[in-house]
């Protein structure tokens, strides 16, 4: 596959990071997951991506074990560490620490906000709605004047972290092929997400013209009523495919003209879809006219 032959190193964590050292295993890279001994004792964190890796338990505080770990980075095309800016270069596994013993090697840093700036942010611990909200892209989330429910992980630890992080080594690669050189990559939750939301952030700037599929208040935020592309207008709504424990749930969209109002014939033909089919038994689907 694409990516044999390549070896990666990943300092155990959660979220992101194993995400991506988990993708690059997908496509046939081998992927060693270190995992910290303190004292003796194994601090593993139950990497739930653990698949397709090899995992190995190191005390990197210990001469022995940072030996180990630097046999480790000598052969390694990919570094991945999903610490707090800074916790690294304690460690001595900072970028210039491991530049210097592999100058090929692509130093992959998994972050909420970022490296540099205001360090009582830079720092801070946080969690997926915290990096949406100041992305920006947490108020997509919405119906109507309803506060915005956070999309569990997806939209920041997964398509703003792991998944950017995973693209972010393929161009490295690429330019290491082009360069012999090493690459650092600074991949950021907060910045990525805004990234990948930029098509929406697009829309709501054609809002301004009075185009487009989105709309904005009189405050210059979302308006999501008659949004014609995500779910929080009122002609969009989630159900139960059957009153029982354990129903699964389903969608309804009403299709509209030019993402401006739905049209309340196919609106309709969709209600009496649901009410015929709530009936049956529990499916995953989706719904439509």
């Amino acid at each position: 596959m694409a990516l044999n032959g390549i070896n990666v190193v990943e300092m155990e964590g959660i979220g992101p990071g194993p995400l991506c050292g988990a993708m690059l295993a997908d496509f046939d890279s081998n992927v060693v997951s270190v995992s910290r001994v303190t004292n003796g004792k194994l601090l593993h964190q139950g990497d739930t991506m653990s698949r397709g890796k090899r995992s190995i338990a190191l005390d990197v505080k210990h001469p022995a074990g940072m030996n180990t770990m630097h046999e480790l980075l000598k052969k390694a095309d990919v570094f991945i560490e999903s610490f707090r800016p800074g916790a690294a270069e304690k460690m001595g596994l900072g970028p210039e620490d491991v530049l210097k013993i592999n100058p090929r090697i692509i130093y992959c840093r998994m972050t909420g906000w970022g490296q540099g700036g205001d360090p009582k942010i830079e720092k801070a611990a946080g969690h997926d709605a915290n990096y949406l909200a100041l992305a920006g892209t947490l108020d997509l989330f919405k119906r109507g004047n309803e506060r915005p429910q956070p999309p569990t992980n997806f939209a920041g630890d997964n398509a703003g972290g792991g998944i950017s992080l995973f693209m972010g080594i393929l161009i490295a690669l690429e330019e290491r092929h082009k360069s012999g050189k090493g690459q650092v990559i600074d991949a950021a939750m907060t910045d990525q997400s805004a990234y990948v939301a930029l098509p929406l952030f697009k829309m709501l700037l054609d809002a301004d013209k009075g185009k487009g599929m989105l709309a904005k208040t009189k405050y210059g935020d979302l308006d999501p009523t008659y949004s014609g592309i995500h779910q929080g207008n009122p002609f969009s709504d989630t159900y139960k495919r059957r009153q029982t424990p354990g129903a699964r749930t389903g969608s309804s969209t009403c299709p509209s003209r030019r993402g401006s109002r739905p049209s309340t014939r196919l609106c309709s033909r969709a209600l009496a879809w649901i009410r015929n089919r709530t009936s049956r038994p529990s499916r995953t689907g989706a719904a439509g006219p």
